[in-house]
Order: structure tokens, then sequence, then C-alpha cells
């Protein structure tokens, strides 16, 4: 096994032009397989990225209170489209989560917001939620 240690990958021919294999010969460009942003959020009033709002998060400048339950995730860096992929769960901060949670799109989406809501959710959630598709 090799192992190859570098501060910085950049395209030979130009930025976004490396290739990674996967799987026995199928390529891809290696930004395709990354989330670009994500973040776990603490419901509280307003809410917070988790720790305090000093960190964990990627690409989310600020996250805005649309009301109960109702998020808006501020990009630093915009999607290229608003054609990305969302996905997340949400459950109880303290303790057992109890039901059903589901995600769901509060309105359409941008290129640099997304809002969306927690369905069937209590006043204590922990919602953690990541993006993919392309960056401008």
């Amino acid at each position: 096994m090799s192992t190859l240690t570098v501060d910085n990958l950049k395209g030979k021919t130009a930025a976004k032009t490396v290739t990674v294999t996967v799987g026995a010969t199928a390529t891809q460009p290696l930004e395709n397989g990354l989330i670009k942003a994500w973040v776990s959020i603490d419901d509280t009033n307003p809410p917070i990225k988790r720790n305090s709002g000093t960190g964990d998060s990627l690409n989310i400048s600020s996250i805005g209170d649309g009301g109960a339950l109702q998020f808006e995730l501020n990009f630093s860096n915009h999607f290229s489209n608003a054609a990305y992929a969302f996905a997340g769960s949400a459950g109880n901060r303290d303790g057992a989560t109890t039901g059903d949670r589901t995600l769901v799109n509060d309105a359409t989406p941008t290129t640099s917001v997304k809002h969306f809501r927690v369905i069937a959710g209590g006043s204590d959630e922990d919602v953690s939620c990541m993006l993919a598709g392309d960056i401008l």
C-alpha cells in the first residue's frame, strides 16, 4: 500500500481536473464525490451551529430562523445551480428520539440559500444535514 501526502491537489492543465478511479475502471472528477456543505444545528432560539455557533459546519455562513423548526441555510460559497442534493436527520437533543422526523423543502432552493423545516419535531431538536452539488 502506498501513501500520498500532499497539502494541495490541483489539476495539471486546469483546476477541477483531478480524476479518480472508482471501482475497477470507472473514473470521475474528484470534486464530484465531495460533500459541499454540512451543518449540525442546535435548535435554540435563534438556531445556532452546535458547540455555541463556533464550528461544526462547512460552507454555511449563517443559519436563519424561519419560525418553529424552520431553517434557512446561507452558503458561504454558492452552488452553481439549485439542483444540489440535500439530506438530513433530526432527533431529540437530550434523551431518546420518539416518533418520526422528516426534513422537507420550505421554499424553492436557490444557489445561495436552502430553506427547510422539520416535520413532527419537538422543541429540543438536533438537526444535521449535508448538501452535494457543484460549487461556483
